[in-house]
């Protein structure tokens, strides 16, 4: 008897073990946004015709792209987006837009407490240059948003504009209640159960309604 007990104490133990620590799993979460959380977003002009290959018709872009790095202090999380604007006209020269990279750049602070873990979804995926299975010129590259919310829709998440790059030189904006992320699509739905593992560790609760 005293036997069995031991070996379901010992198992016990090791299914305790095996779930990964606040600090394992942010760590890997750090991690896995600095590699695979980032999407570009483009618009295409001036479509080419079926079979026709002259320079003229060759088709120009205007793209937004957005870069992500999520770190913790415990519970406390900051969420950086970096935004990056640039177009092509059809000699393929590109122009980039620092004053709209500069207004876009957001600095997220929040607390993982505050967040719902049942809001934490992925959005259908779609394509860089539009809805997947479209025809499009350019490579129409897929990535998946992952969404999260507070609870009860609390606007707490306190929203900064960051100004050039990832510096700290900022304005603060209206509060919001939810935010959401990029990714590739092998890495958002892994994504989505580390963040809500960190939100449950950290005591986040559902919505009442």
């Amino acid at each position: 008897m005293i036997a069995v007990l031991g070996r379901l104490a010992v198992g016990q133990i090791t299914q305790q073990s095996s779930t990964p620590s606040l600090l394992e799993t942010e760590a890997w979460i750090t991690k896995a946004v600095e590699n695979h959380a980032s999407a570009t977003q483009c618009t295409e002009y001036n479509p080419r015709m079926p079979g026709d290959s002259t320079v003229e018709n060759l088709v120009a872009f205007d793209c937004h792209r957005a870069e992500f790095y999520l770190t913790f202090d415990g519970c406390a999380a900051t969420l950086v987006t970096v935004h990056t604007h640039r177009r092509s006209d059809k000699s393929f020269v590109k122009q980039y837009d620092y004053e709209r990279d500069k207004a876009d750049n957001l600095r997220l602070v929040f607390n993982l407490a505050d967040i719902d873990p049942s809001t934490i979804k992925t959005n259908p995926p779609q394509g860089s240059f539009g809805p997947l299975h479209t025809n499009t010129y350019h490579k129409n590259v897929p990535f998946m948003k992952v969404v999260f919310k507070t609870t009860n829709e609390k606007e707490v998440i306190r929203k900064v504009v960051q100004g050039a790059t990832r510096a700290y030189d900022s304005s603060e904006i209206d509060p919001a209640w939810w935010d959401s992320l990029a990714f590739d699509l092998d890495y958002a739905p892994r994504f989505v159960h580390a963040l809500k593992h960190a939100v449950e560790l950290c005591g986040g609760k559902p919505s009442a309604f």
